[in-house]
């Protein structure tokens, strides 16, 4: 199954010329449409899975992210939605998605450590992953 951002797809639409399921070349066969089809539909559900709030946090300080679709890592410019089930946060916090490994997750700015309650109970949050950390992007925190 592909997951969009370890994928070699292109952003260039006649750039993705690979065989089936990874491309769309000419002149394939049609025994491949299936396949391809498949492909784009895992791809895009993987995506939806991650960068979707359907997801309920665990966790204090260091918060504990079971997505139904797990990636295979973290890449840069990943984004994610949960919601905030525990209490508020005490201080500086550590997201860790899919047993990933933990990793910062910090104010917009990508270097500011969240403070004591700036993330609250029963809340929705999203944040993106940096390459270091995860920012937070919501509503008032920044």
């Amino acid at each position: 199954m592909s997951q969009i951002p370890q994928s070699d797809w292109s952003p260039v639409a006649a750039s993705n010329t690979a065989s089936p399921p990874n491309g769309a070349p000419e002149g394939w066969l049609p025994s491949q449409v299936n396949n391809w089809g498949r492909e784009m539909m895992a791809a895009i559900k993987v995506w939806y899975n991650t960068a979707n709030a359907t997801t309920i946090s665990t966790g204090t300080d260091t918060i504990v992210l079971t997505l139904t679709t797990a990636p295979t890592s973290y890449t840069s410019g990943m984004q994610i939605g949960f919601y905030k089930s525990a209490s508020a946060n005490t201080g500086a916090c550590t997201i860790n998605v899919n047993s990933l490994g933990a990793k910062a997750l910090v104010k917009r700015d990508g270097s500011t450590a969240l403070g004591a309650g700036d993330l609250v109970a029963n809340t929705l949050y999203f944040a993106t992953y940096d390459g270091t950390s995860f920012r937070v992007h919501d509503l008032g925190i920044g």
